[in-house]
């Protein structure tokens, strides 16, 4: 889920679900809990990308961007900046 917020307020702006693999793997499981056939396995910090480029598509404004442990530690690719304890970038700019 992404969370926009202000000094006035705040809401929820974009949301994903995260498959685990194994209900990804899981046509069975996956047919009984009504799973959309798009929705496919991903990390959460490549989910948070996603929801990120849609918001600057959108022009949704910000000024910073933090992700959390929530999103893992992957060790490669533009998701490795997320570390285990609150991690922010200072402009829309980083997340192109």
């Amino acid at each position: 889920m992404l969370t926009y917020a202000s000094a006035a307020r705040g809401a929820f702006v974009n949301r994903r679900l995260h498959l685990p693999d194994a209900w990804a793997a899981d046509p069975e499981r996956r047919s009984q809990a009504g799973v959309p056939d798009e929705v496919v396995f991903a990390i959460k910090p490549h989910l948070m990308i996603e929801m990120m480029k849609e918001e600057i598509a959108a022009d949704t404004p910000f000024r910073h961007l933090c992700g959390d442990s929530g999103y893992g530690r992957p060790t490669r690719g533009p998701a490795a900046a997320i570390s285990s304890s609150a991690t922010c970038w200072p402009s829309r700019s980083t997340c192109h």
